[in-house]
């Protein structure tokens, strides 16, 4: 019955995320919507919705040329609620009325946070609205400064615009056609932006542990350890960041298409935020089209990674990439146990981070295949795109825009398992099932 009910709530929240890109594009594709009053074809409308309520930042026409004010608004809107969750953002209103979260309620907005108890969820759920609004508005006030002087008074409106989808990691830009490009140089922009994807992306459980233990130690003078999800986190993304950032320094330096002809001051501030900006945020300070073959390999791990766990990133989560990796260091210094700072890490979870990778890694493979099959691009650029659009990171080599009906289609869908895939296979794989009462004989399978 437990099960029944789990899968149940990982097809409502699935459904949930349908009507909501259902009903944005329709609105896209309403004559108002679009800068020249006509209606906008209806998968370019469809393809808009999903890449903005999944937050991932493929687009096949200029958001900032092609979209009306309106159109900007109802994009906004959906990022804004494809970062929290829609589940989170209906929690939220029904809440504000109710003043008390129902048991079902209670159970969903688990199932989004992966919360191992419903006890304390509804407070848990305001902390996150309230962190995720005082960050947009700071990172908001930081923006301020570039955009006013770049826009003028537009400026507030591009501020607000970056700030919602640099932190729901949407990659999602009104500057131009050229994401921040233009900003490449500009060491301010591309720190605060770097911040802000690191904030939205690194999870809301791992920043209210943060937030808890700095109150404590204020408080009381406490001084708690941080639990080992919060210690891998920080030590996945640390590494991963790092690793990233000096190994595209040394496979970009000299490559004129990207940022061989930058002073090296901005070839390692671009080499950091390209670093950054595949987990899974989106912008681009340079083309990716130009990217060496090695570089595009790095791309498409980090992209498959992406951020952590209850965040607004994507990717099969750093922790899960983390626990693969200790796993089999442990395997091979042939230890039963997976220990962790004096923590052992149970079997199932690490079973959990087995059955995401394996079965994210074969939706990789099929989509790749199927675009192959389907459009008439190259298997560098098709794999760049579907795993952009499955890591929900929104990078491309320049070639959504060329995408055919067929193509559209496909990544529309890679989009949509992105954003509800991982999550949903958190879900179903989030309980222990009751031991079976047959005990069965082992038997010895040779491996390796």
């Amino acid at each position: 019955m437990a099960k029944k009910k789990q899968l149940s709530n990982t097809a409502v929240i699935a459904l949930m995320f349908a009507l909501a890109i259902v009903i944005g594009s329709i609105l896209l594709s309403l004559p108002i919507a679009s800068a020249n009053k006509t209606a906008t074809p209806y998968i370019d409308a469809l393809f808009t919705a999903t890449t903005s309520i999944c937050v991932t930042g493929l687009v096949t026409v200029t958001t900032a040329f092609h979209w009306s004010l309106f159109g900007k608004i109802v994009i906004l809107i959906l990022i804004q609620i494809g970062g929290l969750g829609i589940v989170t953002v209906m929690s939220a209103f029904y809440l504000g009325i109710k003043k008390r979260a129902s048991l079902s309620t209670a159970m969903l907005l688990g199932d989004v946070f992966n919360a191992p108890t419903r006890s304390g969820i509804q407070s848990f759920l305001w902390r996150v609205l309230k962190y995720t609004g005082v960050s947009e508005l700071i990172f908001f006030l930081a923006y301020l400064p570039v955009f006013i002087k770049d826009f003028g008074p537009k400026g507030i409106w591009v501020s607000l615009f970056h700030s919602i989808s640099t932190f729901c990691n949407a990659g999602i830009d009104i500057i131009g056609g050229d994401s921040l490009i233009p900003y490449n140089n500009n060491a301010w922009l591309c720190i605060v932006t770097m911040i802000e994807i690191i904030c939205g992306g690194i999870g809301f459980i791992f920043m209210i542990e943060i937030s808890d233990k700095i109150k404590a130690r204020v408080k009381d003078g406490q001084k708690k350890r941080l639990s080992l999800h919060a210690r891998l986190v920080i030590f996945s993304t640390i590494a991963l960041i790092l690793i990233g950032a000096v190994l595209f320094l040394v496979f970009e330096f000299n490559n004129e298409k990207t940022i061989g002809t930058m002073s090296t001051p901005q070839k390692i501030l671009n080499a950091l935020f390209e670093s950054v900006t595949l987990r899974t945020a989106g912008f681009a300070t340079f083309s990716q089209a130009g990217l060496t073959e090695q570089s595009a390999l790095l791309t498409h791990i980090l992209m498959f990674i992406g951020g952590s766990p209850t965040g607004t990133a994507g990717g099969i989560k750093t922790v899960t990439a983390a626990v693969l990796v200790l796993s089999a260091i442990f395997s091979v210094v042939n230890s039963d146990d997976l220990v962790i700072a004096k923590k052992r890490i149970r079997i199932t979870v690490i079973k959990k981070a087995v059955c995401i990778t394996i079965i994210a890694l074969l939706i990789v493979f099929i989509s790749i295949f199927v675009g192959l099959e389907v459009t008439d691009a190259s298997y560098k650029t098709i794999a760049f795109e579907v795993i952009s659009a499955l890591g929900t990171v929104g990078l491309s080599m320049d070639y959504t825009a060329s995408l055919n009906l067929a193509g559209k289609i496909l990544i529309i869908i890679c989009m949509f398992i992105g954003r509800i895939g991982p999550f949903s296979l958190l879900v179903i794989f989030s309980r222990q099932n009751s031991s079976s009462e047959n005990q069965y004989p082992e038997e010895e399978v040779i491996i390796g």
